[in-house]
């Protein structure tokens, strides 16, 4: 038998899912996107001034469209990491905009060094099966970094 921890009570989840389900339709979600907007308003959401205003129904039709599992594939195109039903992972990193330099024990802007170490630390680490995005890049160019949300691949 597998010990699983839960660390919400059935109540509280239903009382996030409903205070979530509130937020999405006001205040909203801010859209800068042309096509975002133009999708959401073709399945009948209001769009005023890039807030796009989102009923639970929609919301809900959504969720109950995608995958309750999926899998994360190897370079090698192998099933590398289940995500889905009790299966829990730890991955480290999310986005460090700064890194303590080893060399002189001071904080500096992340850069692709720091990543290149990361990913080779989590790469020998059987412990981790995936890795998030880890670092901003900051010695990056702009336009293949990690972009602010105003702002989409499409323009480059």
């Amino acid at each position: 038998m597998r010990p699983r921890l839960q660390l919400l009570t059935p109540e509280l989840i239903g009382r996030i899912l409903r205070e979530a389900f509130e937020l999405l339709m006001n205040p909203g979600v801010r859209v800068g996107s042309a096509p975002v907007v133009e999708l959401l308003r073709s399945a009948g959401v209001d769009v005023h001034d890039g807030v796009a205003c989102l009923p639970e129904s929609l919301v809900q039709q959504c969720m109950a469209s995608v995958p309750r599992d999926f899998y994360l594939y190897s370079r090698q195109g192998e099933k590398a990491v289940h995500y889905g039903g009790d299966d829990v992972h730890f991955d480290p990193g999310s986005c460090c905009v700064q890194m303590l330099d080893p060399d002189t024990l001071e904080a500096r802007p992340s850069e692709t060094r720091d990543l290149v170490r990361i990913v080779q630390v989590t790469e020998k680490l059987s412990q981790f099966a995936a890795q998030s995005t880890a670092v901003v890049c900051n010695d990056a160019p702009s336009a293949i970094g990690d972009l602010p949300p105003s702002r989409s691949l499409a323009a480059f």
